[in-house]
């Protein structure tokens, strides 16, 4: 019986042992692992340290974002119908209104609308912060960037939707209200004042490109492409003159750099996920919590949810997830300076596997895949209005439309979905200029089609980014329904 004790006792400590030998080795290769992310990361010479993408303090007087907040905040608080707030509801209805599909009783309550001293106040706020020279909006560097929301969603679900915080979108939102008075003064016989207008707008964008946030940059592609689409519907009643095009050249080939868009990764990387693994596990479960990404599957004791996220957050797998973050994000850079891919091709299938099965590393990071696509849209945008405007100053100089568009002679006019010119082609009354696209094949300039079904076997017709001038009338020839389509969603 002893004999029989021993070889228990013996195979107990063997298996002990064993697994100390099989976790300090598990432990080893995760830290060498990180070691390597660490060092690629240097290599590549991404910032390392919090302090180096923090943007600079800004005097109160020379910030803007207060006096976006404050516009903001007026029309939040006031509520509309569809259980939307002001702000939400009257953008809608400008963009609408820009677009020229506004129906005429939504004109009717929009003219009212503007008219209250609620909106013409908040108007005059955002005139005010766009004549300030910076923009330097306020995150909890320190706790994630976004432990502020956090605390605004635990204390009230709705008021980080309606008062409280202020989001990306809401300057978005901000910049339709000031396209539509811009539009008016289209209306008005103004179009010289109008252009002005648009050159301030720029500010907007220009606000949310120097935010160490990725979801700031989404509602800074709309605003752009929003103010393209602006732009060519302004050209339709007056076209800038020559030194309003040369300001507006300027404004729109400083937003194809991709450099902010980088930034904010880097900052992603270094002020939330570095944050978020600096974390003990049960203060990493709860931050993970109040932000929807580890949610408790319903039914299911708390008790037992901390359970898994414990076996998920295992240090070896732990260290592992970390290693497998930061070199998702260091590829995820590099992608994002590159050329563009579709989804489902190797180059993302190929990125996608950089999660491995960490469940954390999928969790935390970013979407950069999809920040890539829309900052191609936003960026093919940008070209078809540079390359339309320079045309049409082109024949208000050479009496005609040029045959190819090097006779422009514009700088980088190029495609950013297939990395080559653009097409182009002039016609008897005006041109038609158009990308790809992001099937990156050339549909031979076909404008998007207006989406007429709910019925989900529907596909979209293959399409090209266009724009055509004079714009086309007949909504089943794309034109202006197109446009709308594909640059304000």
């Amino acid at each position: 019986m002893r004999g029989r004790s021993k070889q228990i006792l013996i195979g107990i400590v063997v298996v002990i042992v064993g697994l100390g030998l099989a976790y300090a080795l598990a432990l080893a290769r995760s830290k060498a692992r990180l070691r390597a992310a660490y060092a690629a990361l240097k290599q590549d010479g991404r910032p390392m340290r919090a302090a180096d993408v923090i943007p600079a303090a800004i005097p109160d007087t020379e910030n803007a974002a207060p006096l976006y907040q404050k516009a903001a905040r007026l029309l939040k608080e006031q509520p509309a119908p569809k259980n939307k707030h002001l702000l939400e509801h009257l953008a809608g209805l400008a963009s609408s209104y820009v677009g020229g599909t506004l129906e005429p009783e939504e004109r009717v309550e929009f003219d009212q609308v503007m008219a209250q001293e609620v909106v013409v106040s908040a108007l005059a706020t955002l005139e005010e912060a766009l004549q300030r020279p910076a923009c330097r909006f306020d995150h909890d560097y320190d706790n994630g960037l976004y432990a502020d929301v956090r605390a605004a969603q635990a204390t009230h679900p709705l008021m980080r939707r309606r008062q409280d915080e202020f989001r990306p979108s809401d300057l978005r939102d901000l910049a339709r209200l000031y396209e539509a008075r811009t539009w008016r003064e289209v209306e008005a016989g103004r179009a010289s004042q109008a252009w002005g207008r648009v050159q301030r707008q720029f500010k907007c964008a220009e606000a949310l490109s120097g935010q160490p946030v990725l979801s700031g940059h989404f509602p800074r592609f709309s605003i752009v492409r929003d103010l393209c689409r602006l732009m060519r519907r302004l050209c339709e009643v007056a076209p800038p003159d020559e030194e309003n095009y040369q300001r507006l050249e300027a404004l729109l080939k400083d937003q194809s750099d991709v450099a902010s868009l980088v930034s904010a990764a880097d900052a992603e990387r270094l002020l939330r996920g570095q944050w978020l693994f600096s974390l003990p596990s049960d203060r990493l479960y709860e931050a993970l919590q109040q932000d929807g990404l580890f949610p408790s599957p319903e039914g299911v004791p708390e008790a037992f949810s901390r359970f898994g996220f414990r076996l998920a957050t295992f240090r070896p797998r732990f260290i592992a997830a970390h290693a497998a973050y930061l070199e998702m994000m260091r590829r995820g850079a590099q992608m994002l300076e590159g050329p563009y891919f579709p989804r489902g091709s190797q180059t993302d299938q190929t990125f996608s596997s950089l999660a491995g099965h960490s469940l954390l590393t999928n969790r935390l990071a970013p979407m950069l895949q999809f920040e890539k696509e829309f900052h191609c849209d936003m960026v093919a945008q940008v070209q078809l209005t540079r390359a339309g405007l320079a045309l049409l100053r082109y024949r208000q100089t050479h009496g005609t439309f040029p045959d190819v568009l090097d006779a422009l002679n514009l700088e980088d006019l190029v495609d950013p979905f297939a990395e080559a010119p653009l097409h182009y082609r002039a016609e008897e009354a005006g041109f038609v200029v158009y990308s790809v696209g992001e099937d990156q094949q050339d549909n031979g300039g076909t404008p998007r089609q207006r989406r007429t079904t709910s019925d989900p076997r529907y596909k979209t017709p293959d399409y090209d980014l266009i724009w055509r001038f004079p714009r086309a009338t007949d909504p089943a020839a794309g034109g202006d329904t197109q446009e709308k389509s594909a640059i304000s969603g």
